[in-house]
């Protein structure tokens, strides 16, 4: 959204644009205000550096090819330097000889012989012609690659050539050493850098022959210092802080040394997928790019290299400081004042691990970081770089170091606008994408198409066209410039033929012409898409500013009628600089001739990334640092003034759905039942809690009472010892009395002592997945205890009043929350999702899960490791259940203190229906804590089991009749309470707990049944206190591995645990919506609509969903993942009526978790689309694609290789759908402008095109003729979606984007 700053500076602009121009003189203009005859060092020391670096790529040896070359272009620059007459013949030729020693390479001017330098890679005009005789190429590969060399040699001679009388138009000082002709002796004076980059964030880059040579020795003593990082990216040093990161230091250990000295360029080339520093060192090869033929070229890091190296730079820094809590590490104290420098790792994510601490080496292992961090991240540990990131470097051209990629980068594609002074947001032309190849005038002779679509043009001749076309009208110039393109304005685009260009200046060369008669062949076709960027206006071209959009700025030219301006000169083009802010100016010269053949692309260049261009001698206070935000670069032409005002820019990068899959090769299969069923940082938290805030707190408030009801007794006591002074039987009496109630309170205090130290060792043993079971015990304790002291109250001190002031945690406090075992969650009536979060965390639904892969034979893991076994006397048997007589069943016994029942149920699926068949696996469970003896326990439980069994799954008769089939186990366990040893004396009968657990297992191999015919779904029950809880997992296995590959296997448990309710807005959907407490997940209720019901769609469509996402681990997807499908029910088991609630949800990613969204909306690629007035004014209103064309497409725009990883994503993931028979899905978008970023995803792709929608979109079509309709055929939704969704988002390219030609238009229509 454009800013208030960005407002003013084009209201200041339009102002400036307005007002005339009164500094002209007029007196005939100097042409040269000083001699240019030697080559200045900034562009001599570049030269050197290309061609070095290009000899490495080639592998040809250096020596003495470096001096050949450099000799040859020195020999070529200073004769074309010092022609003051054109040649007749100014090509350049080229001969091999294989003789002599290629020390004797030369020049020869005016001479032709070999072969003609081909021109098929680069352009040029030499205003000299001779031929370059190479010497000693006996060696045919050499040869093969001197050839190319030599080429790329007279293309970068020709470029520094015209760039130097350009930078001299440009007010620039060039600084040039004394030299000999030839410079033999290579002696080279390299310039004083400035002080002062063009962008904060762009380091400048050090070149020089000197450093080349240092960097091609890497043992070199005289560098020993570590490699800065840019300085915009460096972190203040903290002394003795271990964590934090110092850039080009190492995370393995820390080192007295001083790490190695910078590779050599070549080697970071070699830079490997799982470097832990490897988006560091990729931008470290971007500030030593190689790549432009100017120096002093410095370009900005792509966006999303910056996202990527704070996302390592955070898991690093997370790891180390995981390591350091969970190894129990103190950070050592140093031994100097200065902490020991840094080595850089070679394994990934491992923190430090060793440090010197009082004599002795620490080791360290890495702790699995949290999902709370990997999860969102693009990097995991295990699985690397993700496919969406994976993807964007793929749009990215990293090369930035061979030769392949000089030729490559010689060109520059621009974002293109043109409208009204004033109106940015209405665009006469565009916004479209045009790339131009430097100096590239007309079409390669070898090429099939005539009218080549990179065409550049000269700077001179770019100003004359401008100038000519200024009186006539906007849609005038829109149809000159496109009737070379027949069908360009039509609704279907015709293909390009052989039209023609008309000639538009008269005052051009003689190559003019032919380079402006340009036609395309008919094999060249513009989409669709880009053709409805042609409007136009009747106001005149003079109204309307020329907007050029590239990397991270923008160059606006304003065109005025300056009359004041009457130069003597008129027919020439006349060049000054004028200051943004004073408007002081410099004198105008007249535009060099060879300053008028300089590529009007390449000029571009150096307005956005040359520190050079950017520092011209000062005319003015704000001139005097490098501002090329403050300088104003004027071009006049009959009456015509044209000035270039650069400004910064700030683009969004388009964000897909921060949860992605890694590889199902990088993960495990499934997670181990031992491992942490949430995050270990959390789990320890909630038994760090359960310690503190329940236990402690607890025998706090009971030792608080106590000591109260100690100084009452005591005060009691010597009250009536008082009152009873003259009968010495009643003072020994009280005497004693007191006595014993001291003793009593003594031994409940002690007790109360030996029960705490007994409680934290239980929770000390507690495994961290089953902190209920603990829980359970610990709420039974203190309610014992509790009971005991108030009825010892009661008796003992019965006038005091006061109760236990303890705030009793809420599974005690509340009666609906509920502590089911077997898991940490607790289950709460209010929040549904708890219910589902007690499911996948429990042990029962671990069980059933891993029953899957291992079979009946599975060992219980839990039956292995009971919980609260460190004070237990428990005894476990083994027993056949036998079916007994459900008449027979006996009620609940009074004595009974609370109970928990489960049961968790999977069924076979017929092959041929689909239907649910016979029972596959049951499981139940009884626990209850009863006041009783074993025997009476045993007994009660094992007809108890078989009630629940009989209740809630009865067996079929024939799987009753062919017991001997079913593999059926039953084991009690049986423990004993103790709380304090009065309330054991009071007490008649032990308060025991026993639980019973029952198994069974289909025999699979006697029926001869394939486990592919066990039901994808688990069904679980449980219940406790007389309310009845059901999960129905849908596709269990499926959605479990699902969970593992996005990371949230654990976090997913976590988040469900708490909900609230919450209303979303934007779509037509009437369903309920939950959000999980910590924002990340949104839960959907599912309903019935036209008929069919949401759920029954899903089931159907989950198995192709489950593929797809298999392929999104390789290829992005924008689809919002749903990680999970789930029924959930809760009743009273005493009333017979409807469930307290029964749902069907969907849980999926909140895309906005984590971000500061100030809009929000909603696509389906029609237009048309928008929210009434009164509802845009109420806030999180969710806006739709009418409301995003008029009012922010133009202020928004986005890096170009972030869309194009959107278009590959949106291609798949519409593909996929349109096979599935989906349709009326949307692209939700929301804007965070604090980071600078669009989070996007598609969502409601769960609607198939049925019946109902066909009839839908039959009525609404009729009803209105000439409104798009939201429900199509899916394939006609998909290719509507595809191509205007698609186009919302105004894309601008950067320096190192790879933009595909079917997103440009041929650049001759600038």
């Amino acid at each position: 959204m454009a800013t208030k700053a960005s407002e003013e500076t084009t209201a200041a602009l339009t102002a400036f644009h307005e007002k005339p121009d009164t500094l002209r003189v007029l007196k005939p203009l100097p042409e040269q205000p000083f001699p240019l005859t030697t080559l200045d060092d900034s562009s001599r020391n570049h030269f050197l550096h290309l061609v070095n670096t290009w000899l490495l790529d080639l592998n040809i040896p250096t020596k003495p090819w470096s001096d050949v070359f450099f000799n040859i272009f020195l020999a070529m620059y200073e004769k074309a330097t010092n022609n003051t007459v054109n040649e007749k013949n100014n090509t350049i030729w080229i001969q091999t000889l294989g003789n002599n020693s290629p020390t004797e390479s030369k020049f020869l001017y005016n001479v032709f012989h070999g072969d003609q330098i081909s021109t098929e890679d680069f352009l040029i005009d030499f205003p000299i012609g001779g031929t370059i005789r190479i010497y000693g190429l006996s060696d045919e590969t050499i040869s093969r690659k001197v050839m190319d060399l030599v080429q790329a040699v007279v293309y970068l001679t020709y470029s520094l050539y015209l760039e130097s009388y350009v930078m001299r138009d440009s007010q620039v000082q060039l600084t040039t050493s004394p030299a000999t002709p030839f410079q033999k002796e290579r002696k080279i004076t390299v310039s004083k850098p400035n002080s002062n980059n063009d962008h904060p964030s762009i380091p400048k880059r050090t070149s020089g022959l000197l450093n080349w040579f240092k960097k091609l020795n890497p043992h070199h003593h005289t560098s020993s210092k570590p490699l800065p990082s840019p300085p915009a990216e460096k972190e203040p040093k903290k002394r003795n802080n271990p964590l934090t990161i110092k850039r080009g230091l190492s995370l393995n250990n820390i080192s007295k040394k001083y790490q190695h000295p910078p590779l050599p360029q070549n080697d970071l080339d070699l830079i490997q997928p799982n470097d832990p520093h490897r988006f560091y060192k990729l931008k470290q090869k971007i500030q030593n790019a190689s790549i432009s033929s100017s120096p002093d070229c410095h370009f900005p890091y792509p966006e999303l290299l910056n996202r990527l190296e704070v996302e390592e730079d955070d898991l690093i820094l997370e790891q180390r400081k995981i390591n350091s809590i969970y190894n129990d590490y103190d950070c050592p104290t140093p031994n100097t004042a200065r902490p020991p420098p840094q080595r850089r790792r070679s394994s990934f994510m491992s923190s430090f691990s060793s440090l010197k601490r009082t004599n002795s080496i620490i080791a360290t292992t890495d702790i699995q970081l949290p999902q709370t961090i990997t999860a969102y991240s693009s990097i995991r540990p295990a699985a690397g770089l993700l496919a969406d990131s994976q993807k964007g470097l793929d749009h990215l051209n990293l090369d930035t170091t061979s030769l392949s990629s000089f030729k490559h980068h010689q060109s520059i594609t621009l974002g293109f606008t043109i409208y009204p002074i004033g109106c940015p947001d209405r665009p006469c032309l565009g916004p479209l994408m045009s790339k131009i190849d430097y100096f590239r005038y007309h079409a390669p002779a070898d090429t099939t198409t005539t009218i080549f679509p990179n065409i550049d043009q000269t700077l001179g001749h770019m100003i004359r066209h401008w100038s000519q076309s200024t009186q006539s009208s906007c849609q005038t110039h829109m149809d000159e410039q496109a009737q070379f393109i027949p069908g360009l304005m039509a609704e279907t685009p015709l293909p390009i033929n052989n039209a023609t260009r008309p000639e538009l200046l008269s005052t051009e060369t003689s190559k003019t012409s032919e380079s402006s008669i340009l036609t395309l062949s008919s094999s060249f076709y513009i989409p669709k898409r880009l053709c409805s960027k042609f409007h136009g206006c009747n106001q005149p071209l003079v109204d309307h500013i020329f907007c050029f959009s590239h990397g991270i700025g923008r160059i606006n030219v304003y065109s005025s009628m300056d009359q004041t301006c009457l130069f003597i000169d008129k027919d020439k083009i006349t060049t000054w600089l004028t200051c943004g802010t004073c408007d002081s100016a410099t004198q105008p010269v007249l535009l060099n001739e060879r300053t008028d053949r300089f590529s009007f692309a390449k000029y571009l260049e150096l307005i956005f990334y040359s520190s050079k261009l950017a520092s011209p001698q000062p005319f003015c206070q704000h001139t005097k640092e490098a501002n090329k935000n403050a300088i104003i670069r004027c071009f006049h032409y009959h009456g015509i003034t044209f000035k270039f005002v650069y400004e910064d820019a700030k683009y969004y990068e388009l964000r897909l759905p921060r949860i992605q899959l890694a590889s199902l090769d990088a993960i495990e299969s499934m997670p181990q039942y031992e491992a942490p069923r949430m995050a270990i940082t959390v789990l320890k938290d909630w038994k760090n809690k359960s310690a503190t805030q329940d236990v402690d707190a607890f025998f706090e408030s009971v030792r608080n009472h106590l000591d109260l009801l100690d100084h009452y007794t005591k005060a009691e006591g010597r009250r009536k010892i008082r009152g009873s002074r003259m009968d010495a039987d009643a003072v020994k009496k009280y005497q004693t009395e007191s006595k014993s109630l001291d003793a009593e309170i003594k031994v409940l205090s002690k007790r109360l002592d030996t029960d705490h130290q007994s409680l934290r060792q239980i929770l000390e043993d507690t495994n961290l997945n089953e902190l209920n079971d603990f829980r359970r015990h610990f709420a039974i304790q203190s309610e014992a205890i509790i009971q005991y002291l108030t009825e010892w109250q009661n008796t003992k001190c019965d006038e005091v009043t006061d109760t236990i002031g303890w705030d009793s945690p809420d599974y005690i406090r509340m009666k609906t929350v509920h502590c089911f075992p077997g898991s940490s969650v607790l289950v709460r009536e209010d929040e549904p999702t708890s219910i589902i979060a007690y499911t996948l965390s429990s042990n029962d639904y671990m069980q059933a899960i891993f029953h899957d892969d291992v079979g009946p034979e599975y060992n219980e893991a839990s039956d292995s490791h009971p919980s609260l076994s460190s004070t237990d006397e428990s005894s476990t048997s083994e027993t056949v259940v036998q079916p007994i007589d459900k008449k027979q069943l006996p009620q609940q016994s009074s004595d009974i203190i609370d109970g928990y029942y489960s049961s968790i149920e999977r069924k076979y699926v017929s092959p041929s229906t689909g239907a649910s068949t016979e029972t596959a696996s049951f499981r139940t469970m009884v626990i209850e804590v009863m006041k009783s003896s074993v025997v009476e326990a045993q007994m009660n439980n094992t007809k108890r089991l078989e009630d629940l069994k009989a209740r809630l799954s009865p067996w079929t008769k024939k799987q009753e009749e062919e017991e001997e089939g079913d593999l059926k186990r039953q084991k009690l366990t049986e423990r004993t309470i103790k709380p304090l040893v009065a309330v054991q004396e009071l007490e008649k009968q032990e308060t025991k707990e026993v639980k019973v657990a029952s198994f069974f297992y289909e025999n699979n191999t006697a029926k001869n049944l394939s486990k592919t015919n066990i039901s994808p779904h688990i069904k679980h029950k449980f219940v406790h206190d007389g309310i009845e809880f059901t999960c129905i997992v849908y596709y269990a296995k499926e959605f479990e591995r699902l969970r593992k590959q996005c990371d949230i296997n654990q976090l997913i448990v976590q988040s469900l645990s708490r909900c609230q309710s919450w209303t979303a807005s934007g779509g037509k959907s009437k369903s309920h919506f939950y959000k999980s407490q910590d924002d990340r997940l949104v839960i959907k209720e599912m309903m019935n609509a036209w008929n069919v019901a949401e759920k029954d769609a899903f089931l159907k469509f989950a198995p192709k969903y489950f593929e797809h996402m298999k392929l999104s681990a390789k290829e992005p997807s924008v689809l919002a993942k749903i990680f999970g499908f789930f029924t959930i029910r809760m009743k009273n088991t005493l009333d017979k009526k409807s469930p307290l609630f029964n749902l069907d949800v969907m849980v999926m990613e909140h895309l906005f978790y984590n971000q500061n969204i100030i809009k929000r909306f909603d696509f389906k690629g029609i237009q048309d689309r928008q929210v009434e007035e009164f509802r845009k004014q109420q806030k999180d209103t969710t806006l739709w694609d009418g409301d995003w064309i008029n009012e922010y497409r133009t202020k928004l725009s986005v890096h170009e290789q972030s869309k194009a990883v959107l278009e590959c994503a949106i291609s798949n993931d519409t593909q996929f759908l349109s096979k599935c028979n989906i349709m009326d899905y949307s692209l939700l978008v929301g804007i965070d402008k604090d980071k600078y970023e669009m989070t996007v995803g598609i969502v409601d792709f769960i609607g198939a095109y049925t019946w109902y929608k066909k009839l839908e979109s039959k009525s609404k079509s009729t009803l209105q003729p000439r409104k798009e309709v939201t429900v199509v055929p899916p394939e006609q939704y998909k290719q509507r979606f595809c191509r205007e969704v698609c186009d919302y988002f105004i894309a601008v390219p950067g320096k190192f984007d790879l933009v595909t030609s079917s997103n440009t238009l041929p650049s001759l229509l600038i």
